[in-house]
C-alpha cells in the first residue's frame, strides 16, 4: 500500500514538473498546429489543388478547424474543378449524400465520372452504384454536364 502511495505522489510530482516546464518554455498547445493551418490555408488560397482538397477534409472532419460542410465543400469543390480525381471522387459524393451541398444525384454522378476517367477507381463502382437510382434523361444530363467540365478544366491539370 505504501508502495503504490509512493508512486502516485511521484507521478503527481512529476506532472507537475512537466507543467511547470511547460509553462516556462512558453509553449501553448495548438500554436504550431495553428500556424500549419495558416500555411496550408495559404496555398490553398493560392491555387494549391491538394491544399485545397486537405483543407475540403478538415472542415468536413472538423479536424484542427471548427466543422463547416459548406467550407468543406467550397474547398473541395475549387480542388475538383483543377483536375484532382480524389477531390471531383469527394464531391460527388457530398452531392449524393447532401454534405454541404444539395442532394444532387446529376451533379454526383458528373463528378464520378470525371474521377473515373483521371483514374480513381471508386469512381466506376459509385458511378455505378447510383445509375439505378436516376432516370434515363438524368443520367444524359450527368453525362453532359461532366463534359461541360471536363471541357473547363485545364488539360495540364488533369490527373
Amino acid at each position: 500500500m505504501e508502495n503504490t502511495t509512493n508512486r502516485n505522489s511521484c507521478r503527481r510530482q512529476a506532472m507537475l514538473v512537466f507543467a511547470t516546464v511547460v509553462v516556462l518554455a512558453g509553449f501553448r498547445p495548438g500554436l504550431a498546429e495553428d500556424q500549419e493551418i495558416k500555411k496550408l490555408r495559404q496555398a490553398a488560397e493560392q491555387g494549391d489543388a491538394s491544399a485545397q482538397f486537405t483543407l475540403g477534409g478538415m472542415y468536413a472532419r472538423g479536424e484542427g478547424v471548427v466543422e463547416n460542410l459548406v467550407e468543406a465543400a467550397t474547398w473541395t469543390r475549387q480542388a475538383a474543378e483543377q483536375g484532382l480525381a480524389k477531390a471531383q471522387l469527394r464531391l460527388g459524393h457530398m452531392y449524393r449524400v447532401a454534405e454541404g451541398v444539395p442532394e444532387d444525384y446529376v451533379q454526383a454522378y458528373a463528378w464520378y465520372i470525371l474521377a473515373a476517367a483521371r483514374g480513381e477507381e471508386h469512381g466506376f463502382k459509385l458511378k455505378d452504384e447510383l445509375r439505378p437510382k436516376m432516370s434515363a434523361e438524368q443520367v444524359s444530363e450527368a453525362q453532359k454536364l461532366a463534359a461541360e467540365l471536363s471541357e473547363r478544366i485545364e488539360p495540364s491539370n488533369n490527373r
